[in-house]
């Protein structure tokens, strides 16, 4: 069995191609397609990070991302989308741990800040991507006593995607809030009528800047892989609306740049009468910033290069 076999083989035992789904000579399509890069897909599939941990947690589902139609953003090509991967995987294993990797793939996830009031209890967690990969292999995840009411999926990717400066930059691909309005109006008369995804976010940068990162990227409406144009408007709101109340710049047609530490819209243009309570979401907005830095700095296995404070 040649090379290109022998890798094929593996991306069907371990559920590249998933047979029972009407789509899965497509998968096949594209599984052959990843062939053309044969050394870069088997980098990927001989990281530890991946044969040791991800395939055996993940099981059938361990590469399915890798041969969906879209993965993290519509434009990318088969090989941008196999470079993603394999930065993303490299990048998380020479980074973290053993302990960060027993954490956020085997157990519930790493905690990255926790609080409580009226009776509630309040979680953010960094897990691996618990319902689907390809928007994204790693989330940040809200809890609002362990029912789950904000998701932001993303992935280490090199800049260079971008057309920005080759360095390793967090691209969020997914933004989504659960549909449980008790849970959602606990966090919110907890917290100053913020809401989970600014706590998300703000988690994210506290992971982004523990590790030497200077911005994160934000995907836009239409390069998201879910994006449809019944959908479009709304998307819109939901991703560049939100990513720029934090003073996001173009990067490409797929993504924003976020400077980190983040920084709020000015107060000056917040109405007098709610200037209080925005001070008091962004103090929020800080503390779990600097919890999710605190959390995951143990976990580093070298000092990052100029970290952020």
């Amino acid at each position: 069995m040649n090379a290109r076999a022998k890798l094929l083989a593996i991306l069907v035992r371990d559920g590249g191609i998933d047979w029972h789904r009407r789509s899965g000579w497509r998968s096949l399509l594209r599984a052959a397609l990843l062939l053309v890069n044969p050394e870069k897909l088997a980098r990927l599939l001989e990281l530890d990070l991946v044969k040791d941990t991800l395939v055996p947690v993940r099981g059938a589902e361990s590469f399915a991302f890798l041969t969906r139609a879209l993965y993290l953003a519509r434009a990318l090509d088969m090989e941008q989308r196999l470079d993603c991967a394999l930065h993303h995987y490299a990048y998380e294993q020479a980074t973290f741990s053993p302990a960060y990797v027993d954490a956020v793939y085997r157990g519930e996830g790493l905690e990255l800040w926790r609080g409580a009031s009226d009776d509630h209890e309040f979680v953010i967690r960094l897990v691996t991507a618990n319902d689907n990969l390809f928007e994204g292999s790693l989330s940040i995840v809200a809890f609002v006593d362990a029912q789950r009411v904000c998701v932001l999926s993303f992935s280490y990717v090199d800049a260079a995607l971008f057309g920005a400066a080759s360095e390793p930059i967090a691209f969020i691909t997914r933004k989504q809030s659960g549909r449980h309005s008790e849970e959602q109006h606990a966090f919110s008369r907890a917290f100053d009528h913020s809401s989970p995804p600014y706590f998300c976010l703000a988690a994210l940068a506290g992971v982004a800047l523990a590790i030497g990162m200077r911005a994160i990227a934000g995907i836009r409406h239409d390069a998201h892989p879910s994006w449809h144009p019944r959908d479009a408007e709304g998307m819109r709101k939901s991703y560049e609306g939100f990513w720029a109340l934090f003073h996001a710049a173009d990067l490409d047609e797929k993504a924003v740049r976020i400077p980190l530490p983040l920084e709020p819209r000015d107060l000056a243009d917040v109405a007098k009468s709610h200037r209080r309570r925005a001070k008091a979401r962004r103090r929020h907005w800080a503390a779990v910033t600097a919890s999710a830095a605190a959390a995951l700095r143990p976990y580093l296995t070298r000092p990052p290069k100029d970290e952020v404070s």
